[in-house]
């Protein structure tokens, strides 16, 4: 594991460079343990924990680096691994018409209908939440759906858009701007339930 100081008030644990399930279920066993560790958040003024796939960033009012470094490492180093992490299933409801999915056709050689078997066939992992408000990243696509993002992002993506980027997939919770391909839209609105760690399984309607 890698820890560093981003800045005076933000101290940093990275254990890899890579998006891999295994390391990210490992950053959130570390999250959600120091989570609920109310007198370690008060005890080193710990105001915020923020997860994403591979690292875990403490913003705090640090008063001694070394001190602080130390007690954070010390607690990463009893957080027991073996304890399966708790997580909720959304199921979301899919009309695949995106504007991608016949492009994203031709250029995989694939027909639309296993596109959309591939996609609808994997559960999916809520690696972190980000870009915007429980903004999903997910990982688990099928490897022969994943491609790279639009070499011109749009101004404008529809909140409920399913997207395609790289190795990844994700729904839209906002309207925003984007280069994902996007292959379908939902109407699924509870994007506040999201937590990292949480599970994603698409259904075609």
């Amino acid at each position: 594991m890698q820890s560093y100081f981003l800045s005076e008030n933000c101290f940093v644990c990275n254990i890899s460079d890579r998006l891999n399930l295994d390391d990210n279920l490992k950053i959130l066993q570390i999250y959600k343990d120091i989570l609920i560790d109310k007198d370690f958040l008060l005890q080193n003024k710990i105001y915020d924990l923020v997860p994403t796939y591979n690292s875990l960033a403490f913003h705090a009012e640090i008063s001694d680096l070394k001190l602080f470094e130390k007690a954070v490492l010390a607690r990463i180093g009893v957080v027991d691994f073996t304890k399966k992490l708790s997580s909720k299933i959304h199921y979301i409801d899919v009309v695949y018409d995106g504007m991608d999915l016949e492009n994203i056709s031709r250029k995989l050689n694939l027909s639309t209908d296993e596109i959309i078997k591939k996609h609808t066939s994997k559960e999916y992992h809520i690696a972190m939440l980000g870009f915007k408000p429980y903004f999903p990243y997910l990982l688990g696509l099928d490897e022969s759906i994943s491609l790279p993002r639009l070499d011109t992002p749009r101004n404008r993506v529809a909140k409920g858009s399913i997207g395609i980027g790289g190795s990844q997939t994700t729904v839209f919770p906002l309207e925003s701007p984007s280069g994902w391909n996007i292959i379908g839209n939902t109407s699924f609105d509870d994007f506040t339930s999201f937590n990292a760690g949480d599970k994603i399984i698409f259904r075609e309607v």
